[in-house]
């Protein structure tokens, strides 16, 4: 029987860490090159509409600093958390 094989901490070295951002590399690099190709297909008199799009969506993924910290405490008023223990569940850190 073959140790080597066994051993899931070999495999999962930094073999693996490498080959992980490496994909995730690739995948980011495919969706910038979709959407760089989905703006040049679009008619120039779209792209300011377009623009306002990408902009809004943006501005409604990321919270601005401070609305993240107001919710992060009415969350901790309202005693709407989590033991620190529970949120490390099933991460291999």
């Amino acid at each position: 029987m073959n140790d080597t094989a066994n051993n899931q901490d070999d495999y999962d070295s930094p073999w693996k860490e490498g080959v992980e951002k490496t994909f995730m590399t690739i995948e980011k690099s495919t969706c910038v090159e979709e959407i760089y190709r989905e703006i040049n297909t679009t008619p120039e008199e779209y792209l300011p509409a377009l623009l306002e799009i990408v902009r809004g969506f943006r501005m409604g993924v990321l919270k601005p600093a401070d609305e993240s910290f107001e919710q992060g405490m009415r969350d901790v008023m309202e005693n709407n958390t989590r033991p620190l223990s529970e949120l490390w569940k099933g991460i291999d850190a």
